[in-house]
């Protein structure tokens, strides 16, 4: 896990570089796990459980580090993925045949592609939120104390890059205590001694995943307050379980790709306003 934070920010263009010279090494990963999958007697659940988890990583990781063209086809991957597990496996491997011939043109994507094509790289810094939601909170910073300064966030998400972007932007708006964790299981085991304020988790991690963790903190099963707010970190594939989560009593959603200005107004939200019953609008 990554422990505690400073704040020393990490330049972006140097977690895109290390993203995209790590790609080639993951794609090989992904090539192997659907070799193995389409493999005679090998179409068990953990085998397709395992090819989904990576997949649904690379593409959120994809998403955040500015190449929205490769994370959209890896995200049609993972829902092609997703009917054949929910659905009858006598056409699996021609199923997975047609999931090996999409990854086929993701690869040829990322050969024509190159760092620089980064939109993470290419934006215009965020500026400052001037909102009505920010105007809010330094109304009532007086008597709520409570700034983003003030605040101490724990963030779990089991891509590096993801959590190293996450990591940069958070400190870029002067939150001097971040902690990043890889999984569900490793958030609790640090905030024993991290404490935090506000967590960020995203949706799929192994072996704890966001929606049990959420669960089993509103529930008052862990040391954490049950009351503490908690962000869900999610991608455009994963709308469909939203309810879900609202029911369960997430705080707010954010959704990959994510900028600065949406992190600031995500967390200025679940500092300003009470849980609502109903679900958010996060599309805008």
């Amino acid at each position: 896990m990554d422990m505690r934070v400073m704040m020393k920010a990490v330049d972006p263009q140097e977690i895109v570089y290390r993203y995209w010279d790590n790609l080639p090494a993951e794609m090989r990963k992904i090539a192997e796990l659907l070799d193995h999958a389409i493999s005679a007697n090998s179409q068990s659940e953990r085998s397709l459980s395992e090819l989904h988890a990576e997949i649904h990583r690379m593409s959120g990781a994809a998403l955040c580090m500015g190449y929205q063209h490769i994370g959209r086809k890896l995200g049609k991957m993972e829902t092609m993925l997703d009917d054949l597990r929910s659905s009858e496996q006598n056409n699996a491997s021609r199923k997975l045949k047609s999931i090996t011939e999409l990854f086929a043109s993701v690869a040829r994507i990322r050969q024509q592609t190159s760092p620089l094509n980064s939109s993470l790289l290419s934006a215009n810094p965020a500026k400052p939120a001037v909102d009505s939601l920010l105007q809010k909170l330094s109304s009532t910073a007086k008597d709520r104390q409570e700034t983003l300064a003030d605040q101490r966030i724990l963030f779990a998400d089991d891509d590096l890059s993801t959590r190293m972007l996450m990591r940069e932007i958070l400190v870029s708006l002067g939150i001097p205590n971040v902690a990043t964790v890889a999984s569900g299981t490793e958030l609790l085991d640090l905030s024993r001694q991290f404490q935090p304020s506000i967590i960020i988790s995203d949706w799929y991690m192994e072996p704890l995943n966001g929606l049990e963790l959420l669960k089993i903190i509103r529930n008052g099963e862990t040391r954490i307050p049950s009351d503490i707010r908690i962000v869900f970190l999610t991608s455009k594939n994963t709308l469909g379980h939203l309810q879900e989560a609202a029911d369960a009593g997430v705080s707010h959603f954010l959704v990959k790709p994510f900028s600065t200005r949406q992190v600031q107004v995500a967390l200025t939200t679940v500092l300003t306003q009470q849980r609502s019953d109903e679900l958010p609008d996060i599309l805008d």
